[in-house]
């Protein structure tokens, strides 16, 4: 079956929860019809080869993207990760020390692994990385529009990010 695409979409990666958060809208000025969103545990793309930016790729030539927006929340708790308390919840499911350590050595992601699952706390530099790794990405075409914001949902507020 060929997929035929009439109207150009917009693509937001955010970190914002649940229902489609009202600030979106506001921002990207389209209706929720015209989005594809990509939700992403503290609005962090990892890797420039991974599933979060494949995505991308199959949105921007399969969903017609001429946007993408790279919205993330100044109050999120997915900015607060406790190093201590993640790897008691790890140890407390069951995974022990040594596979950590075993992950560690055979180097499974280019930190370690507490570092990697943490990641970066500064949602401003978290924006700013995705917004450069997509415009720069080889596969990523060059005609896309690519803008960052930091949202304040409670205040339904928004500040963009150069």
């Amino acid at each position: 079956m060929k997929r035929t695409v009439v109207e150009k979409k917009a693509l937001v990666i955010t970190s914002l929860q649940g229902d489609l958060d009202p600030t979106i809208l506001l921002i990207t000025k389209r209706k929720p019809e015209d989005l594809m969103i990509i939700n992403t545990f503290g609005g962090l793309i990892s890797q420039p080869y991974g599933c979060i930016i494949r995505s991308i790729i199959m949105a921007a030539y399969y969903e017609n993207i001429k946007e993408i927006y790279v919205i993330g929340e100044e109050t999120s708790h997915e900015h607060a990760v406790n190093a201590k308390d993640l790897l008691k919840k790890i140890s407390d499911s069951g995974i022990t020390e040594k596979t950590i350590e075993t992950l560690d050595y055979i180097k499974v992601v280019e930190k370690n692994i507490e570092t990697w699952l943490i990641g970066p706390q500064d949602i401003k530099e978290i924006i700013k990385k995705n917004i450069e790794l997509i415009q720069k990405h080889p596969l990523i075409p060059q005609s896309i529009n690519v803008f960052g914001f930091i949202t304040n949902s409670e205040a339904k507020e928004f500040t963009a990010i150069k």
